[in-house]
């Protein structure tokens, strides 16, 4: 019998229906529906309450000190305080693989975790691979602990770090010992003020190294120590460049980041571009030494490149994104900020899936019709502070995913925009409008922040900046 079956035989026996008619599958179906708060609450209200509450734990996987990120079927972003941290460790105890404390608890600024806090986090949980620390712990401040050695039995499962040097919670040669403990560790991320001595202390399976703020160190000092290793992912922010672009020996790095980046003395980067013929993604936002002959050799020998992203460099103009076109599996491309880029020269591209011209103010409607016309796998634009963009492109937009036999939704940003929806009267099922789309990256643990290419991470930011609600369809 059915569970719809089910339920009405047992409503024709009752007077007054009970949700206890309801099986243990349609309970767990409400159940999953509940904020974070009321599924720890409903442990309390009875026995059979309390045994299936401890099914629906499953699809949390990863636990950060402000929220929780698993499988919502409501699309929110659900927030947590210290007290429901600590609880929700232990319910998720046998399924969490990471814990990330890159974020202060915003509800309990004065609350900090404890060292103990973490041990006893990593004691209940057997399958942590991952670990990402920012904050200093409270009993660290207090009895000088020594997180190495607190931690010390647990090192050598982690395939993840992250951390945040500027909070000093843990001294150089206390990481370094860290690091060598980690066999196994394929993905480190460094934040802020650390010197290039760490480098050597990383494993030759190391295969992501993401770097923020890394203004003290060379890059080629970064390739030299790093050549020999299974890195396919290299990703930093302020590195000191030279005029040309040499990457480690032997070089398996399919991703590459190089942003925020002054201008070198000779920028001659377009020389080197024949080193970059596997890459598959490329950022290098806000990069001085990125210009025209860049990109139209990355255009001409980067075949395999699905992400590009040259927002903020000054010195590009639309001669650069002319042979843009040709890359034939781009489904991501952000040319936000280009003061001297009106976009008349995109044309098609069949592929694309997002296309970010944020404050980007000289690109027009006449620019994107053709992008938005014939790309029916387009389902972000954002085009925010992008001052000339009107109704006409809204209403090419709607002509546009009407004809679509895919259904996908076209989702358009059209914060400080000329667009006025109250003028628009035609509508399509396919294209939705929100004054504002961002991505979230309040979770670095669970991507790479300089490639935010996973599309339940794109959330409407014009409602409640509590609840981000999740936009993808």
């Amino acid at each position: 019998m059915g569970q719809l079956g089910y339920v009405n035989k047992n409503l024709a026996k009752m007077d007054k229906p009970s949700i206890e008619i309801l099986n243990d599958d349609c309970l767990l179906l409400i159940f999953e529906y509940l904020p974070l708060k009321d599924k720890l609450k409903i442990e309390a209200v009875c026995k059979r309450w309390q045994r299936l509450s401890s099914s629906i734990w499953w699809n949390y996987k990863i636990l950060v000190s402000n929220h929780v990120v698993g499988d919502y079927p409501s699309g929110m972003s659900q927030s947590i305080d210290y007290n429901t941290f600590k609880q929700i460790s232990k319910n998720c105890a046998r399924h969490l693989t990471t814990v990330d404390l890159s974020v202060i608890i915003p509800h309990d600024r004065d609350r900090l975790l404890s060292i103990s806090d973490l041990r006893s986090i990593f004691e209940q949980c057997p399958n942590i691979q991952a670990l990402y620390i920012i904050q200093c712990f409270e009993d660290i401040q207090l009895k000088g602990l020594r997180v190495i050695d607190y931690l010390k039995p647990f090192w050598k499962q982690l395939t993840k770090f992250g951390y945040f040097y500027s909070y000093n919670v843990i001294p150089n040669e206390d990481l370094f010992e860290i690091l060598t403990e980690m066999t196994k560790l394929k993905h480190f991320y460094i934040d802020t003020a650390f010197d290039e001595k760490f480098l050597k202390y990383l494993s030759k399976d190391i295969e992501e190294l993401i770097m923020e703020n890394g203004g003290r160190i060379c890059f080629k000092t970064v390739c030299e120590a790093l050549k020999n290793t299974k890195l396919h992912t290299l990703c930093s922010s302020g590195l000191v460049m030279e005029d040309k672009i040499n990457l480690p020996e032997n070089c398996h790095i399919r991703n590459l980041a190089l942003t925020m980046t002054h201008m070198s003395d000779n920028p001659n980067w377009a020389a080197s571009i024949s080193q970059f013929v596997d890459i598959e993604q490329l950022n290098v936002e806000m990069n001085d030494n990125i210009d025209d002959a860049f990109l139209n050799a990355v255009a001409d020998n980067c075949k395999k490149i699905t992400f590009l992203n040259f927002s903020g460099c000054s010195r590009v103009t639309d001669s650069g994104t002319t042979n843009l076109k040709t890359l034939p599996k781009l489904r991501h491309l952000s040319i936000g900020g280009l003061v001297n880029v009106t976009g008349k020269n995109l044309g098609r591209l069949p592929e694309l899936e997002v296309l970010d011209c944020s404050k980007s103010e000289n690109i027009t409607d006449d620019s994107l019709y053709e992008i938005v016309w014939n790309s029916s796998r387009l389902r972000f634009l954002i085009l925010n502070n992008c001052k000339l963009i009107t109704n006409n492109l809204i209403k090419i937009a709607i002509k546009a995913t009407l004809r679509r036999d895919n259904g996908l939704i076209l989702n358009m940003d059209i914060l400080s925009t000329k667009i006025n929806l109250k003028k628009v009267g035609r509508k399509s099922p396919l294209l939705k409008v929100y004054r504002h789309i961002s991505y979230l990256l309040e979770c670095g643990s669970n991507y790479n922040p300089y490639f935010p290419t996973i599309y339940d991470f794109y959330v409407d930011r014009h409602i409640d900046p509590n609840y981000s609600r999740i936009i993808v369809n």
